[in-house]
């Protein structure tokens, strides 16, 4: 048997998720909490679900950062916690431990393990929304009915929000109002703008423009990509030198490689579907190219090279954006009802910024490293997730087991569809 937290009085932080911890923005997010602790002298642990995959890039990474990490079982009355070899772990009771939970699943099942390990007046626990839909333990609404008692129950208890995107979603389920402080933006670390990346994009657009964006093949969600591939094929009349860089895999790939296959050959040949990426291979592919369409983390990973953004639309398979990243900061879904349903074309913002000037172009490159330095620091966002106002709150006597027992079946089944699909 093993013991998290021999060492006294030493802060945790516990980051949960139930689904394979693989490559993606909210994975890439824990990884940049985890280098914080480890920065920060704070312990760090990664919690998932038994047979989780974890890829073999982050892996790597988390030893750098000596995580630990930990798994919890999909059977409700099992609130033990094991390594990679199957040994037992106990928390000890002698530290404090923050648990963040990224879904709704894990959120319940944390409230079981701290009971199990006796930490509850020890511990604090948080649900982080970085979706929408993670306001719902399910897209069906007769589903998530169990849940709604619980989940007004813990409103400013626990519960915060990466955007005003997530934080409507919430309001709009469950009819409640979200404190401003419960909005606490994805956290990046601000390296030192590096000048000659903007530099070499100006001088390299006369020889070629770089198109780049980043996502997951997973539609409606992202199916921004389709739309973008249409607009670059109009845009490429225009632009003999245009190119698109298309990094990512997911479910729905081969529909993207059917609509670039659609394409006449001279356009074609111009578009480039990478695939997977490691995370710190990405830096690259930013300073070599000249405009980044995307929404989510990406935007911030790209800002922060100086790279001008453009803010794609979630759940839509057509061509729509609210506009540069510049202007729509808080808004990485790119949601036109949080700036007053203004909506454009790609092929619109996008010639916008090929006819700028060099020094417009220079301008908006600063602006976009000043704004997630502003309002995305990690430093003071790690402060603001951990001064979080958090009530001790339980699961009801009753109506908790009840609910542990059926987010339980729900979760199983879930990720079984998911992983069967």
């Amino acid at each position: 048997m093993l013991k998290i937290g021999w060492n006294y009085m030493r802060d945790y932080l516990v980051f949960s998720y139930s689904h394979d911890f693989i490559m993606g923005g909210i994975e890439s997010y824990a990884i940049r909490m985890f280098k914080w602790a480890f920065n920060n002298d704070v312990e760090s642990v990664l919690l998932l679900r038994d047979k989780s995959e974890l890829h073999y890039n982050w892996d790597k990474i988390l030893k750098e950062l000596n995580v630990t990490i930990a798994f919890f079982s999909a059977n409700v009355f099992n609130n033990s916690l094991y390594n990679t070899q199957g040994d037992r772990i106990v928390l000890e009771k002698n530290c404090r431990y923050t648990f963040i939970a990224a879904d709704i699943h894990c959120f319940i099942k944390i409230f079981n393990i701290r009971k199990k390990n006796n930490i509850c007046s020890y511990s604090s626990q948080i649900l982080y929304i970085f979706h929408p839909y993670s306001v719902l333990a399910s897209k069906k609404n007769i589903l998530n009915y169990p849940y709604e008692f619980f989940m007004k129950k813990v409103k400013n208890r626990g519960l915060i929000f990466m955007d005003e995107e997530t934080a409507l979603a919430y309001k709009k389920k469950y009819k409640a109002d979200v404190q401003k402080d419960a909005i606490v933006r994805l956290g990046m670390e601000i390296p030192q703008l590096k000048e000659d990346y903007i530099e070499s994009r100006i001088q390299r657009k006369k020889d070629e423009i770089n198109i780049l964006t980043i996502t997951r093949m997973e539609f409606p969600f992202k199916g921004y990509v389709l739309g973008l591939i249409e607009d670059f094929h109009k845009l490429k009349q225009l632009y003999t030198n245009l190119k698109l860089i298309i990094i990512g895999n997911g479910p729905n790939v081969d529909i993207v490689k059917e609509k670039i296959n659609e394409l006449p050959d001279n356009v074609k040949e111009d578009i480039f579907l990478i695939g997977e990426v490691a995370y710190e291979e990405l830096h690259e592919y930013f300073r070599k190219s000249y405009i980044y369409v995307g929404m989510g983390t990406t935007l911030l990973d790209a800002s922060l090279t100086g790279l001008v953004s453009v803010i794609a639309t979630d759940f839509q398979m057509e061509n729509k954006t609210v506009g540069l990243f510049s202007e729509e900061y808080y808004n990485l879904g790119g949601n036109p009802y949080l700036c007053e349903n203004k909506s454009f074309t790609f092929e619109e913002v996008l010639k916008d910024i090929l006819n700028w000037s060099e020094e417009t172009y220079f301008k908006q490159a600063h602006c976009v490293f000043d704004i997630v330095d502003k309002y995305y620091n990690i430093e003071e966002v790690m402060i603001q997730i951990l001064s979080y106002e958090k009530d001790n709150v339980q699961l009801p006597k009753v109506k908790g087991p009840l609910l542990s027992v059926y987010d339980a079946l729900l979760a199983y089944i879930q990720i079984y569809q998911f992983k069967h699909k």
